[in-house]
C-alpha cells in the first residue's frame, strides 16, 4: 500500500523496496519519524492466493498473514533490495521493523513441508464428518494440501486441513487458524508450533 502511495506521489512505478526515494526518507526524518515497521514484506503462500481466487475473487492476493517463507519478497527485491532500505535509513536515525508472527506460515509454507513435525498435527480427523476432495493446494509435487470440504460449500470455517505425503502416502491432520471470521479466505494456517521444549506456542 505504502509503495502505491509513494508511486502516486512521485509520478512514477515504485515496486522494490530500493526504489523508495531518500527524499522520502529525508522528509520522514525531519517529521521525527524514528523507525518504519513493515507488515507485508514476506513471501506468501501462493494457496492463500489460490483459495480466495477459487472462492470467486479472481483479483485477490495472498494474506499477508499467511506466508510461505520468512523470507522478503521477490517481488519487492528481495534481500538485496531491503538491505539498501536499511542502509539508507540508517544513516537518516531511521530503524526498520517487521512483524513475526511464528504461527503465519501458510499451508503450503517450506515449514510445512520440509518439517511437518515442527507443528502439532494428528493421525485422524477431529470429526468423523470432515472430508478433503476439494482441490490440492500445493504446488510442491512432493506434498498434496486439502482443505477440509466444508469450507468450500461454507458450511463451517473448515478449521482442519489434510496434508498427503506423495512419496509415502501418509496423511495428516493439520489444526489450523483464521481471522476471526466465519470463511478466512485465503489466511488458513498451521495454528500451532511446537517448541524445542515439547510444549506448544499459539
Amino acid at each position: 500500500m505504502w509503495l502505491d502511495q509513494l508511486s502516486k506521489k512521485y509520478q512514477r512505478a515504485i515496486t522494490r523496496l530500493d526504489q523508495i526515494p531518500d527524499e522520502e526518507l529525508d522528509n520522514s526524518r525531519a517529521g521525527v519519524l524514528r523507525a518504519l515497521w513493515f507488515i507485508g514484506i514476506w513471501e506468501r503462500s501462493t494457496a492463500s492466493q489460490r483459495i480466495k481466487q477459487l472462492s470467486g475473487h479472481p483479483d485477490a492476493v495472498s494474506s499477508a498473514y499467511s506466508l510461505f517463507d520468512y523470507q522478503i519478497a521477490n517481488d519487492l527485491g528481495g534481500d538485496a533490495a531491503y538491505q539498501d532500505l536499511r542502509a539508507r535509513a540508517w544513516r537518516r536515525g531511521i530503524r526498520l521493523a517487521e512483524r513475526h508472527g511464528a504461527n503465519h506460515m501458510g499451508i503450503d509454507s517450506k515449514w510445512v513441508m520440509e518439517h511437518p513435525d515442527w507443528f502439532v498435527q494428528s493421525d485422524y480427523s477431529p470429526f468423523p464428518s470432515y472430508s478433503f476432495n476439494g482441490p490440492d493446494l500445493s504446488s510442491d509435487a512432493r506434498v498434496g494440501l486439502y482443505l477440509e470440504d466444508h469450507y468450500w460449500n461454507h458450511s463451517d470455517a473448515a478449521v482442519v486441513f489434510k496434508r498427503v505425503d506423495k512419496w509415502t502416502g501418509s496423511e495428516t491432520i493439520f489444526i489450523t487458524a483464521n481471522d476471526g471470521t466465519s470463511f478466512s479466505l485465503g489466511r488458513y494456517r498451521p495454528v500451532e508450533l511446537l517448541t524445542s521444549r515439547g510444549g506448544a506456542k499459539r
